[in-house]
């Protein structure tokens, strides 16, 4: 069996003191905040954090998939050992977090947030982030040859470029994500695995206007001159237009449409898409197969958004379980009252699925843009559902038969790259959650059965749909 991945994150370590507000203070104007809050951050920490809450569930902290590590430096101060403290408590090994002595201080971030837009505005103090000792950082970056390094630029310059250059001595692939934007010497992307940036970072370090950037032929060129740097990946966040990536190796490009999602509070929304697409980056190598861009770009974009729905940093980032399963919030209440209607008396007969999928399609249809050709490919057989089994007697063995269901479901998705409309994914999503209550209402308390036959139904409804678009 493979060895657990380790990903090693050598940045910066902050305490962020957020004011909530009813709109950004103009010059000499004074506000009073709706409310405050005093959180772990900085970005080196948030996608350390990301890293190790998306490797996992929430209900197993301990079934990882990636080993994480965090290399910085706190003072010696009780902000300093809050850091250290919640980051443990994640599962981060902190043995690379320097504590220096006084007078340095933690790093503070002053992070005030709009609250009707969610959008941030950031000031940094440095502080112990900027006394890193540089051959002890990169000694600790490198410890164990991880199988990702990823660095930001919230350290001083010189410590990540020249551990960049020892990465590629030691053949570890980098991550790089370089915020705040500054520009940098060429030698930086020689041989760069991955660069993750928004459209301001993109546009310094491309030496481009941003508005290049509002063009797919503008985000092309710009992605191409990455690639013609030495950068392997070059991912282009571009918030609610969604993000951009172009595979250098194999010329695949794309802009990949955002989640819609209710904006609550935008901090750390970049720093848990690094981390979804760390996992993505790591797990392909581990697995020794071609690392699919467009994949982790789909799979961390579906991260970032359920981040952007709460307030905080860190706390704000989903758990693996909850960054992979879709909102049914915008569902239609009147599925339910159909669905209901079916009392289990030949359930998987092709008119009732008919039916089903008619009602469904009049409904969404003005949203609905799933491609023919997905739901040709064979992987709706029966075989796939009836590979979960559970004892229909034992309530918690049906109830985690659900779940297995559901994590199944959006395998199978995963599998397919639908490019779903979100009130497509709500009616993905819901048709697995309705599927869950009529197996549980007939299999458990009315016939004692597992009742893989409704299962079915409420699939070959779904995959009508999907074929009548």
């Amino acid at each position: 069996m493979a060895q657990t991945p380790l990903i090693t994150v050598l940045g910066s370590l902050n305490i962020d003191l957020v004011s909530y507000v009813p709109h950004h203070p103009l010059p000499g104007e004074t506000l009073t905040a709706n409310s405050f809050a005093v959180s772990p951050g900085g970005k080196g920490a948030n996608q350390a954090i990301a890293c190790a809450k998306l490797s996992r569930p929430q209900s197993d902290k301990t079934a990882a998939t990636a080993n994480v590590r965090m290399v910085g430096a706190v003072g010696a101060d009780s902000y300093g050992s809050l850091l250290r403290s919640n980051l443990e408590g994640h599962g981060v090994d902190v043995s690379g977090v320097a504590v220096r002595a006084d007078p340095a201080k933690t790093g503070l971030a002053i992070i005030v947030v709009d609250e009707p837009t969610g959008q941030n505005r950031i000031i940094l103090s440095p502080e112990s982030n900027h006394d890193l000792d540089k051959a002890v950082a990169i000694e600790a970056g490198l410890k164990d040859k991880p199988d990702l390094l990823i660095m930001q630029l919230e350290v001083p310059i010189p410590v990540v470029l020249e551990a960049m250059q020892a990465a590629r001595t030691a053949s570890v692939p980098v991550l790089l994500n370089p915020a705040p934007a500054v520009e940098l010497p060429a030698s930086a992307f020689e041989g760069l695995e991955h660069l993750i940036v928004n459209e301001t970072e993109a546009s310094v370090l491309g030496r481009v206007a941003e508005s290049v950037l509002d063009t797919e032929e503008g985000l092309r060129s710009v992605a191409d001159g990455f690639v013609k740097a030495g950068v392997r990946n070059v991912v282009i966040t571009l918030g609610g237009r969604g993000v951009y990536f172009l595979q250098g190796w194999t010329g695949k490009a794309a802009l990949v449409p955002a989640l819609k999602a209710t904006v609550v509070d935008t901090t750390a929304a970049g720093d848990t898409f690094v981390g979804m697409y760390a996992l993505a980056a790591v797990a392909a190598s581990k697995a020794g197969v071609d690392f699919d861009a467009e994949a982790a770009v789909r799979t961390a974009n579906k991260a970032a958004a359920k981040t952007v729905e709460r307030k905080g940093a860190q706390d704000s980032i989903p758990w693996r379980d909850e960054a992979t399963k879709l909102s049914v919030t915008r569902f239609p209440v009147q599925l339910r009252k159909l669905l209901v209607r079916f009392d289990g008396s030949d359930p998987v007969s092709h008119v009732n699925a008919a039916a089903l999928a008619k009602v469904l399609l009049s409904k969404l249809r003005p949203g609905l843009s799933v491609h023919r050709e997905l739901v040709a490919r064979p992987v709706w057989a029966d075989g796939d559902l009836r590979s979960i089994r559970v004892d229909p007697g034992d309530a918690t063995a049906v109830t985690q038969g659900a779940v297995a269901l559901a994590d199944h479901a959006f395998e199978l998705l995963d599998r397919l790259h639908l490019e779903l409309d979100p009130d497509v994914a709500a009616v993905a999503a819901a048709m697995v959650d309705f599927a869950f209550a009529l197996y549980l209402r007939l299999g458990l308390w009315q016939v004692r059965v597992v009742r893989w036959d409704v299962v079915r139904l409420v699939f070959l409804a779904w995959v009508t749909v999907f074929s009548e678009c």
